[in-house]
């Protein structure tokens, strides 16, 4: 194991890392998507705004700028890294 990442309440349904950026961002049945440091291994962003669980998540590929998110409220999302805002819905 080269990184572990803990911080989740509940199951990981999905992970999307970006080559070019050193962030891995997870999705959770908790309803929440993290961003986490791959050095660390610590959470340094939460994304909350989902009613219900959270199945996918995308780190944009031009930059990790913005991630995309879908979940079982029939929402998909898109956030902005830099200050965990919601963009839009």
């Amino acid at each position: 194991i080269v990184q572990s990442f803990k911080g989740h309440s509940e199951g990981i349904n999905d992970v999307s890392w970006h080559s070019k950026c050193r962030f891995v961002a997870t999705a959770s049945d908790d309803k929440l998507i993290k961003l986490w440091d791959t050095n660390t291994g610590q959470c340094v962003r939460e994304f909350s705004g989902h009613k219900d669980s959270v199945f996918c998540v995308s780190i944009d590929n031009l930059g990790g700028a913005l991630l995309l998110s879908g979940g079982d409220d029939e929402q998909i999302k898109l956030w902005d890294v830099r200050d965990s805002a919601e963009v839009r819905t």
